[in-house]
């Protein structure tokens, strides 16, 4: 009989919707260069990581997501960039890698350029990037002001693991 009672309490308290007083928090952008940081509460978090955050407040949501895009495009840009300025330098080390020089032994230069270039167009995509996370942040924090807690609704999920079927109860 004591299993039962204990059994339909803890169904009760996953099924009642029950909801402590919850505060928001917002979100302060630490200025620096090249990477400016976002905290939220005690974590810091990347240009992507606060987007998850901010899709609680439907205005900011749309102003990070080209933001993310602009971020994305600099992160390829750069990494491309680099790549390319820094594989005619590896030729210099052996083995030597005879497709990254002219004939007469001499490197490449023109392929340098072109990757510095190339890292070139990451930055201005980089700082827009921020820019446009700072405003969707401002946003965002503007939204806090005098706002109460939303009840959310339910949601229940029903997903499988490794380990069996399993229930996520969301409240």
């Amino acid at each position: 009989m004591k299993t039962i009672y204990m059994t339909m309490c803890i169904v009760l308290i996953t099924i009642l919707p029950l909801h402590a007083q919850a505060t928001f928090e917002k979100i302060a952008v630490k200025k620096g260069f090249p990477n400016p940081g976002y905290k939220y509460g005690e974590v810091f978090l990347s240009l992507p990581a606060i987007a998850p955050v901010l899709k609680k407040n439907e205005q900011a949501y749309k102003l990070i997501k080209p933001a993310k895009t602009n971020y994305s495009l600099a992160n390829f840009f750069g990494y491309l960039g680099i790549g390319m300025a820094m594989a005619p330098l590896y030729s210099l080390f052996p083995p030597p890698n005879t497709q990254l020089r002219e004939d007469n032994g001499k490197l490449v230069w023109s392929f340098v350029g072109l990757g510095l270039g190339t890292f070139a167009v990451a930055i201005p995509l980089r700082i827009k990037a921020h820019k446009q996370a700072a405003r969707a942040v401002e946003v965002y924090n503007a939204g806090l002001e005098g706002q109460l807690y939303k009840q959310q609704p339910f949601e229940w999920r029903v997903g499988t693991t490794n380990n069996g079927i399993g229930l996520l109860i969301t409240y």
